[in-house]
C-alpha cells in the first residue's frame, strides 16, 4: 500500500489517497470518502425556506412564552402584597404642611401673586429645590403581619422645584416664575407604569423582620442601646482634639434642634435642645 496526493473530490484540497495495488493488473485504485450524511441532512434543512419560516416562529413563540412566565410571577407578587401589606395615608402634622405633595405642571408658570418684597440686590438667576414628593397623594403607612412602616421626608419619589428671578424694563421689575419636575428614577418609572405604590418604606417600631435578622445584629447594629438621639442628619463632624463625634439633627414637632456628642467610646455623652419655632 501506498500514499500520493490529490485534490479531493469534495473539497478541492490536497488530501492524500490510499492505493492499493491490484494483485491481478498492479493498477492504483483509490478509496472514495463519502460525504458525512449529517453534514448533507443539515445543509438541506437550513437551505429550506419552510424551515426558516419555523425558526422565526419558534423564536417568537419561546419569547411569548418567556413574558408570560414573567407576568404571572409580578401577578402572583401582586397578590402577596396585595393580601399581606394594607397601604393608608400618613395625615401631614401642622408644621408639615408646607411639604405636602404637589402635582408637576409640565410648563413655567408666571408667579403674580407675591407677598412681601424682593430686595434690590437680590441676585437673579435660578434657584432649585430638591425634596421629596409623593406620586400617589401622600406618604403611606404600610401594616402586615411583620409590623409597621412609615414613610420618611429622605425617601420616597423627589421632585425638583425650580424658581427663576429676573428683572424685566427699564424700572428692573422683578419677574418670578415656577417650574417643577419628577426626578426620573426606576422606581418612579415603575410606579408611574403600574399606578400603584411598589416599594415598601422604611421600618419603625420592631417588626418581626428584623428580630428574623438577630444573626447580623452584632454586625449590621440593628438595633442600640442608651439614651434616643432622636433623627440625625448625615453631616456629623468630628471634634477636633478630643475625636468626639458632633451629631444634630431636625423634626417637625419639638423639639426642633437636636445636638448631641458622641464619644470616642461610641457612647452618647451629651444632648441639647433647642425649641425655637
Amino acid at each position: 500500500m501506498v500514499a500520493a496526493a490529490s485534490p479531493s473530490m469534495y473539497g478541492g484540497t490536497l488530501q492524500p489517497w490510499l492505493c492499493r495495488r491490484s494483485s491481478t493488473t498492479g493498477t492504483p485504485r483509490p478509496s472514495i470518502t463519502r460525504p458525512n450524511a449529517t453534514d448533507h441532512f443539515t445543509k438541506c434543512i437550513t437551505s429550506n425556506p419552510h424551515f426558516k419560516e419555523f425558526q422565526q416562529q419558534l423564536t417568537t413563540k419561546l419569547g411569548e412564552a418567556s413574558a408570560a412566565v414573567t407576568m404571572a410571577s409580578s401577578l402572583l407578587l401582586d397578590a402577596f402584597v396585595d393580601s399581606t401589606f394594607t397601604f393608608s395615608h400618613q395625615s401631614l402634622r401642622p408644621t408639615e404642611s408646607n411639604f405636602a405633595p404637589v402635582e408637576e405642571i409640565g410648563q413655567i408658570t408666571n408667579i403674580l401673586r407675591i407677598e412681601g418684597a424682593i430686595p434690590e440686590d437680590f441676585p437673579e438667576g435660578v434657584y432649585i429645590r430638591n425634596g421629596p414628593n409623593p406620586l400617589f397623594g401622600a406618604l403611606h403607612t404600610v401594616n402586615s403581619i411583620f409590623g409597621q412602616t412609615e414613610d420618611i421626608w429622605v425617601e420616597g419619589e423627589g421632585m425638583l422645584h425650580a424658581l427663576y428671578f429676573n428683572k424685566k424694563g427699564e424700572d428692573n421689575t422683578w419677574s418670578i416664575s415656577y417650574n417643577n419636575r419628577y426626578v426620573q428614577s426606576d422606581t418612579f418609572r415603575i410606579e408611574r407604569d403600574r399606578q400603584k405604590p411598589c416599594f415598601l418604606s422604611s421600618a419603625k417600631g420592631d417588626p418581626i423582620a428584623i428580630f428574623a435578622a438577630m444573626s447580623y445584629v452584632k454586625a449590621l447594629s440593628l438595633f442600640s442601646n442608651g439614651t434616643d438621639i432622636n433623627a440625625y442628619i448625615y453631616a456629623a463632624e468630628v471634634a477636633p482634639g478630643s475625636g468626639d463625634l458632633v451629631i444634630h439633627g431636625f423634626s417637625f414637632v419639638k423639639p426642633f434642634l437636636t445636638v448631641g456628642v458622641m464619644s470616642g467610646l461610641k457612647k452618647l455623652s451629651m444632648m441639647f435642645e433647642n425649641f425655637l419655632m
